[in-house]
């Protein structure tokens, strides 16, 4: 039976990209919460994947507008 030492990992050794994000998923976060968590857990950029109509904009002007070079937000 193969036994491996369990190892939690907190951040990222190298800065990361997600680039399958949902900023519908944050409830109750701001963009000021949110790149504060992406710092501490070493996440650079983010790409939003919620780009219908009408939740793009409110995404683009609440999160994107205040850190545009931490966010890129897809519109379909």
């Amino acid at each position: 039976m193969l036994k491996v030492k369990n190892q939690q990992v907190l951040n990222a050794k190298y800065p990361a990209i997600d680039i399958h994000f949902h900023l519908a998923s944050l409830k109750k976060m701001n963009a000021e919460q949110l790149v504060k968590a992406m710092d501490q857990c070493g996440v650079e950029k983010i790409v939003n994947l919620d780009g219908n109509p009408g939740i793009y904009e409110k995404y683009n002007k609440d999160f994107k507008e205040k850190y545009p070079s931490r966010l890129l937000c897809l519109q379909y």
